[in-house]
């Protein structure tokens, strides 16, 4: 395999002959249109390149064409890694606009049993690259909801909203992005069972289930997360009604304000008989009541 790079119409750059028997290119968005105008004019018009939002992949015939848009685990709301990409029979093409494909590449050098004898391996290599440490990325999801949950036993319950409302947005986006790389493997497992390649129809059926199993674990840590929201409304819940409570027990509450009366106004009707509202509860009381 050999990489040939391509980012504007002016540079190219061959690599080392790694001896495979397909090649890739890197392209920007114009290079590819111009060398591939009509698979970019059936996929790829400039403004889907130019705002991907989701990760896809389409079957055609000879081809496959999609886009990836990856969150940044660092800021998983934030800008997320967006490229196209096109696996023909004999070539694997990125295609670049904003974000730069050779330094995942570079990451990927290390990535135990890298080669892949076809485009569509690679790009099977590239998905499972991707969710290589998932796992251990949403265990740390776990632990910081057993932490809130310590918190909220221990009747802590500042800025419990904001932080739970934080973590339930990055789950839901964890949560589409998983379910979009599942869809794409059954895409590509089809197009693999299509063609008869029976080890990259299987490769990918491994790929869905694992991208399943990642979905899953976001739904349980997103249900988890609504458990320890429904916890926290419970004890602003108890708290509330115990403030409601206690204030009742000191004070006094007119149901009707013509009988809003204070104490020292009582003694200028002395010998007669009064109504008082007290929480509810009509009482008479004589002037002999009063002191």
């Amino acid at each position: 395999m050999y990489v040939r790079i391509g980012q504007s119409i002016d540079r190219r750059q061959e690599c080392v002959d790694m001896d495979q028997k397909w090649d890739m290119e890197i392209l920007s968005v114009e290079k590819f249109a111009e060398r591939y105008e009509e698979l970019f004019h059936r996929s790829f018009e400039s403004s889907k390149l130019h705002y991907i939002r989701f990760c896809k992949a389409e079957n055609w015939s000879q081809a496959v064409e999609g886009t990836f848009a990856i969150p940044q685990k660092e800021h998983l709301r934030g800008e997320k890694t967006a490229f196209g990409y096109c696996v023909l029979p004999n070539r694997f093409i990125f295609i670049e606009y904003e974000t730069k494909i050779e330094p995942m590449l570079r990451e990927m050098k290390d990535y135990p049993n890298i080669d892949a004898a076809s485009p569509l391996q690679f790009l099977f290599k590239f998905m499972e690259y991707l969710l290589e440490d998932d796992m251990i990325f949403l265990q740390g999801y776990e632990d910081n909801l057993e932490d809130l949950e310590d918190e909220l036993l221990n009747n802590n319950l500042e800025d419990f909203n904001r932080t739970i409302l934080a973590i339930r947005k990055e789950l839901s986006v964890l949560s589409s992005y998983y379910e979009q790389l599942s869809d794409m493997g059954e895409t590509l497992k089809q197009n693999a069972a299509e063609q008869g390649a029976e080890k990259e129809e299987l490769l990918f059926s491994l790929l869905c289930e694992r991208a399943g199993r990642f979905y899953s674990t976001v739904q349980e840590l997103k249900e988890y997360s609504m458990q320890l929201r429904e916890m926290h409304q419970t004890q602003v819940d108890i708290r509330q009604n115990y403030e409601i409570s206690h204030d009742r027990d000191n004070h006094i509450y007119a149901t009707d304000t013509h009988c809003r009366m204070v104490w020292y106004e009582f003694c200028p009707y002395a010998g007669a008989f009064i109504a008082v509202w007290i929480c509810g509860y009509l009482r008479h009381l004589s002037a002999d009541c009063v002191d």
